[in-house]
């Protein structure tokens, strides 16, 4: 969900200085929890990912809502085709199905996109993130688009994002896998943490027609990042692992946790041989539907000041 703040922020601001010990407070839960609990879930994982590559190359026709539009593919761009999303949404389902538990605290956390708890992020004034974060990823021509934490408000849906080849949202709020192809463009949303869908990605690289998947994205964005999202090294490896060979990664974080996403991804992305290209200020503390809606700001500052960052290397 790492749209906006996605906590209680008097917590997360106990949190913020050492993540690492914010681990059974996150939201958006980019880690392992009580180990106790995630040992059996490998061992039942790696059972439903054998059962699920056998199927795949058996070429199962198992029924899967699959949304597509008759527009013809546009010439230049590498589509994906209805079977290859059916394969992702094997792929992804199998592997959300021993996370049920990550998934089902996060929704009781921070609602659904249909019922959501944080409802202020929807206000005409924090959506202005989003058109920001829109623009830039169309002034950089992104054609791949990996959003962690789209939650009410994911960026595809925005009217000012440019859609290219393909839209990833990872996603723990939301309730099942979902895909869409449409012409030429595709997208899919999985309940999953990052960590989670870089595990997967791994696990399936030799699993036959999923090529698509497997191909860098040239962009990323994080709104409503903070300390959590990369409170462990395997939380950080999995970021950079997933942007590496991204041209422009976006990270927005809100004053209530110090700011921490963008300190702490920052530092990762520097690492790769990313640079800070631009820095924006959001602040809805003089928008009265913001403030109706939003919590009243904690020790460490307000829901509503957002500093917005863009990254970007040379591809």
């Amino acid at each position: 969900m790492g749209v906006a703040c996605l906590m209680w922020c008097s917590q997360a601001s106990r949190d913020v200085e050492n993540p690492h010990e914010a681990t059974l407070h996150r939201t958006n839960s980019y880690g392992n929890g009580h180990e106790a609990d995630i040992k059996p879930a490998h061992s039942a994982l790696h059972a439903i990912e054998v059962h699920v590559a056998s199927m795949l190359q058996r070429h199962a026709s198992t029924p899967i809502e699959v949304t597509s539009s008759a527009s013809p593919a546009q010439p230049g761009t590498t589509a994906m085709t209805e079977d290859e999303m059916k394969k992702l949404i094997h792929v992804f389902s199998a592997r959300a199905m021993v996370n049920n538990s990550f998934r089902d605290w996060d929704r009781k956390r921070e609602g659904t996109r249909d019922n959501p708890m944080w409802k202020y992020l929807a206000t005409p004034c924090m959506q202005e993130r989003y058109n920001v974060a829109a623009d830039r990823l169309g002034k950089a021509d992104c054609r791949r688009v990996l959003e962690v934490g789209g939650y009410i408000s994911p960026i595809v849906d925005n009217a000012h994002f440019e859609r290219g080849e393909l839209y990833v949202n990872v996603d723990p709020s939301t309730s099942h896998v979902e895909g869409k192809v449409e012409g030429s463009f595709a997208r899919l949303s999985v309940p999953l943490t990052l960590q989670d869908f870089v595990a997967t990605l791994s696990s399936n690289k030799n699993t036959t027609g999923l090529s698509s998947i497997h191909e860098p994205f040239d962009c990323a964005l994080i709104l409503g990042a903070w300390g959590v999202h990369f409170g462990t090294e395997e939380d950080k490896q999995a970021f950079a692992t997933a942007v590496k060979r991204a041209k422009m990664v976006i990270i927005e974080s809100p004053e209530c946790v110090g700011f921490s996403g963008i300190r702490f991804g920052g530092d990762i992305l520097a690492k790769e041989g990313f640079t800070s290209t631009e820095k924006k200020t959001i602040d809805c503390n003089g928008d009265k539907e913001s403030v109706a809606l939003s919590q009243p700001p904690n020790q460490k500052g307000s829901h509503l000041l957002r500093h917005l960052e863009v990254f970007t290397q040379p591809v």
